[in-house]
């Protein structure tokens, strides 16, 4: 091998076997190659992520595997550990003439390129395309591996090649897994050797990655040449003011050290938004790595320092800084992240709010598809992030921008819920928390939860805010155990606004036909009878157009008028009892039997009071359940409706489709939130 830090060699220690230390050399080797000088460059004049930076990442897992109280790393561990650390950004440079081979394989993976690439040479690539390919980096660098090991093409094949078998697989998912992508979807283990600890060297991979802040990474000019966002910006220079301590074996110290008068008008900002942040998103590797006995801590006392000798931050840092810092402390809402905001409601509220003159970001798994938001896609103020909201890399990306939270995401209604309690757990209640500590985290106040009437559960009673809850179901449970967490958060500078929607009804752009007034206008429409099922039942309805007006209202009411408070959302006209609505429904909708049956099994009865909304915020709804029952009929008719029985209108159908419930069933919490929640 040609040579190498003294760290490495310590590192290289781990591996008695010649084949595996002869196949390292060649890797590193081929990294050399692909990061030298004169090599074709498709990401140019950007930070330094060849071989020195390896080397200071071979650094710091040292240092973080001294940290280990657990058995020591198998020589397979540490040759994937070395051969990622290695190989995990030479996606940056991928392969120029085997490029779309590579794309097309990374697409597989995972990948979703925004722009169409037309360059021919490695200096063609636009500034666009050099930052669609950043973006998706991690999976250029797997489908490169993979591409070079079965063509031997490219600068990496003759190393590819070398790698035993059984591990390229692995090595591949701890090169996808090293950024972006959840750590907690990378497999616990080898593919074929259970005993082999892949999620771990994944794990210390992307955390010495997350360390590697040297100074020499970045120049102002890469600020100012690569069109860098203001937060990246700040973010990649900072490195110029960051120390990384190690204060003994497992805690680590960070410090951003400014002129006195950078900390004097910068110094509280930048700690939220980056000490902060740090602490945020790396919780999740934090979690794996303790889960496997390196027990690693960032310490309370990481902090902005004075630095009398340091030079004064940049015009052009500055400008960045004061642009987050206006965003941040202009009046009014401009930018609000709305999670689960391709869904019933969500899609509704997002074209309210950009109607409005708002940015918005959704946070959405999209388990239910994406033709809610598609037409949104081109909008200059929409911004959307895949993902599953227990990711908190996910959320912390969201919420960078965000002004204000309103978190609609969660698993809706009582037969849904009831598929898995463990997912539901999850979801709609731990998560909440996790999203919640986050945003108070990131200084955001107004916290927006969507919760249900149906916690009040059954009553003859008018029922109030203030009324005793009586969950009947899972769904219900989770919602009361959401709004607990979020008031014991409440103080002044976090305020959470629970809103108790009734059911409710009305077209969508993402319909929903498992709702009750939607499902009878629709089987009145197409098959001229309906079932009511006891019919003695109260419920207290309210149109979805009208849910997100409310939200609206309490987006731009003065802070102090919702802080910690909870309304229910809906009107007292109405509140149906089921017999009621079918034969409104019969009257609106010609030659439509209704048959009466027996018992529901369903134990909700409640009547709810909408007072305190009207009173304290003036919101009244506006549309009626005549309205909605006629708008589901002229959907039907129109033909946008082809056929309301399809599974794409029904959480639970939905739900119990294997092929889409898998979108989020093996997405993994970090403990800090996951487990506990049954009791």
């Amino acid at each position: 091998m040609a040579k190498v830090s003294e760290i490495e060699e310590k590192l290289l220690d781990h591996l008695p076997d010649d084949r595996l230390y002869s196949s390292l050399a060649l890797i590193r080797q081929a990294a050399e190659d692909i990061w030298a000088d004169d090599a074709p460059r498709i990401i140019k004049d950007y930070t330094d992520h060849g071989i020195t930076h390896s080397e200071r990442l071979a650094g710091f897992a040292a240092k973080l595997l001294e940290a280990n109280d657990s058995r020591p790393p198998s020589a397979e561990e540490m040759y994937l550990l070395l051969a990622g650390i290695y190989l995990h950004d030479i996606g940056m440079q991928c392969d120029v003439v085997k490029f779309p081979e590579i794309k097309a394989r990374a697409e597989a993976l995972g990948a979703r390129f925004d722009v169409e690439f037309t360059a021919q040479t490695a200096s063609d690539y636009s500034i666009d395309e050099q930052k669609s390919i950043r973006n998706n980096h991690q999976y250029l660098t797997a489908a490169w591996i993979d591409h070079a090991y079965c063509t031997g093409e490219t600068m990496l094949g003759r190393a590819t090649k070398s790698v035993p078998e059984d591990l390229v697989d692995d090595l591949m998912d701890v090169c996808k897994h090293h950024a972006r992508v959840p750590i907690t979807d990378c497999p616990l283990t080898f593919r074929f050797d259970p005993t082999g600890r892949k999620q771990l060297v994944a794990a210390l991979l992307r955390f010495a990655d997350e360390l590697d802040v040297d100074g020499h990474r970045v120049s102002i000019e890469t600020v100012k040449n690569f069109r860098l966002d203001p937060r990246n910006s700040v973010y990649w220079w900072l490195h110029n003011r960051t120390k990384i301590i190690f204060s003994s074996r497992n805690v680590i110290i960070l410090t951003i050290r400014l002129h006195p008068d950078d900390v004097k008008w910068y110094g509280s900002f930048v700690h939220a938004a980056f000490i902060t942040e740090f602490q945020s998103k790396n919780r999740p590797v934090l979690s794996v790595l303790a889960q496997n006995g390196i027990p690693i801590v960032i310490s309370a006392d990481s902090k902005v320092v004075e630095h009398d000798r340091a030079e004064p931050l940049s015009p052009e840092i500055v400008q960045a800084l004061r642009a987050m810092q206006q965003k941040r402390d202009s009046p009014g809402v401009r930018h609000v992240l709305v999670i689960g905001g391709a869904g019933y409601i969500g899609s509704v509220l997002v074209r309210k709010l950009l109607d409005r003159g708002y940015n918005i970001t959704v946070l959405d798994a999209l388990l239910y598809g994406d033709e809610s938001i598609r037409d949104l896609y081109n909008h200059p103020g929409f911004a959307l992030i895949r993902n599953d909201l227990r990711n908190i890399e996910a959320v912390c990306r969201a919420l960078q921008y965000a002004d204000d939270v309103v978190h609609l995401g969660a698993l809706v209604g009582d037969p849904a819920c009831a598929l898995s309690e463990k997912l539901t757990l999850e979801i709609n209640l731990a998560a909440t928390r996790m999203i919640a500590e986050a945003a108070r985290g990131f200084g955001i106040q107004r916290f927006i939860f969507a919760s249900t009437c149906s916690v009040y559960g059954a009553s003859d009673q008018i029922l109030d805010e203030h009324s005793p809850l009586s969950p009947h179901s899972l769904y219900s449970r989770t919602k009361i155990g959401s709004e607990r967490v979020l008031l014991a958060l409440s103080d002044d500078r976090f305020a959470p606004i629970i809103l108790r929607f009734g059911t409710v009804y009305g077209i969508s752009p993402r319909p929903r036909f498992d709702l009750v007034i939607n499902l009878l206008a629709a089987k009145a429409t197409c098959e001229k009878s309906i079932t009511i099922f006891g019919g003695y039942q109260w419920r207290p309805f309210v149109h979805v157009d009208d849910v997100a007006g409310a939200i609206l209202k309490c987006l731009e009411a003065p802070l102090q008028a919702v802080q910690g408070q909870i309304f229910n959302v809906g009107s007292e006209d109405q509140n149906y009892q089921i017999a009621q609505l079918g034969d409104l429904v019969k009257e609106l909708i010609p030659n439509v039997e209704v048959v009466c049956k027996g018992e529901d099994t369903d134990r909700r009865n409640y009547r709810v009071s909408f007072g305190k909304m009207q009173k304290h915020l003036g919101f009244t709804p506006r549309r009626t359940v005549a309205e909605g029952i006629l708008e589901i009929k002229a959907a039907i008719e129109s033909g946008r409706i082809p056929d309301y029985h399809d599974a794409r209108y029904s959480n639970y159908k939905t739900l119990s489709d294997e092929d889409r419930i898998h979108l989020i069933r093996y997405t993994r919490m970090t403990l800090l939130y996951a487990g506990g929640w049954e009791e």
